[in-house]
C-alpha cells in the first residue's frame, strides 16, 4: 500500500497505472497545484507543436467573465447571408429548393402510396423506388407536385427511361416506354 501524494489516502498502486495517486482526480488536482513538478506540455505551443505564445495561457475567472460580458448583446450580422465569408451569391437553385421542400416529399410519398410501392413498368415491389415526373420537372413548374404527373418506377427502369428519352419528357414518351421497352 502507498500514500497518495494529493489526499494522503492509502491505495494499491496496481489498481491503475499511477504509482503516486489514488485516482485521476487526485492526479489532476496535484498537477494543477504544482506546475513546477508537472508543467503544461502545450503551454506556448499549439496542437501541431509549433510555437504560439497565446496557446495554453491560463486565463483567470475574472478575465473570462469580462470577456463573456463584452460579447453579450453584440449582434453578429457578418455570420448570415451576404455578410458571411462563405456566401456565393445565393447559388441554391429553385430546382434544389423545390426538391428539398416538404410539399415535394409529400408528393413523392403520395405517388408511392397510389402505386402501392410497385414499379409501374416491371412490377417490382419495394427496393429502391423513384417517383418519376411524366411531364418534365424543369419544363412544367405547375405540374411539379401534381400527383397525376407522377409515377413509381424502380431505379433500373427509371435509369433506362432517361437513357432512352433524355431529361425532357412527355406523356407520349412514357406511354411509348411502357408499351415498347
Amino acid at each position: 500500500m502507498v500514500n497518495c501524494l494529493n489526499c494522503n489516502n492509502k491505495f494499491d498502486p496496481h489498481r491503475w497505472s499511477s504509482e503516486k495517486f489514488c485516482c485521476r482526480q487526485c492526479y489532476f488536482i496535484y498537477r494543477n497545484e504544482h506546475p513546477e513538478v508537472y508543467p503544461n506540455p502545450l503551454k506556448g505551443k499549439d496542437r501541431t507543436g509549433k510555437n504560439n505564445p497565446r496557446y495554453g495561457i491560463e486565463v483567470s475567472i475574472e478575465t473570462r467573465i469580462k470577456m463573456s460580458e463584452a460579447q453579450k448583446g453584440i449582434k453578429k450580422p457578418y455570420l448570415t447571408g451576404e455578410n458571411n465569408g462563405q456566401w456565393k451569391g445565393g447559388l441554391t437553385s429553385i430546382n434544389d429548393q423545390v426538391r428539398k421542400s416538404f410539399e415535394y416529399s409529400e408528393w413523392r410519398r403520395s405517388v408511392y402510396q397510389r402505386d402501392n410501392y410497385t414499379c409501374q413498368k416491371c412490377g417490382q415491389v419495394g427496393k429502391t423506388l423513384h417517383a418519376h415526373h411524366i411531364e418534365s420537372f424543369n419544363n412544367n413548374p405547375k405540374l411539379r407536385t401534381e400527383i397525376k404527373n407522377g409515377v413509381t418506377l424502380c431505379k433500373k427502369c427509371h435509369k433506362n427511361f432517361h437513357h432512352i428519352f433524355g431529361k425532357i419528357n412527355t406523356i407520349k414518351q412514357f406511354i411509348n416506354f411502357i408499351k415498347n421497352y
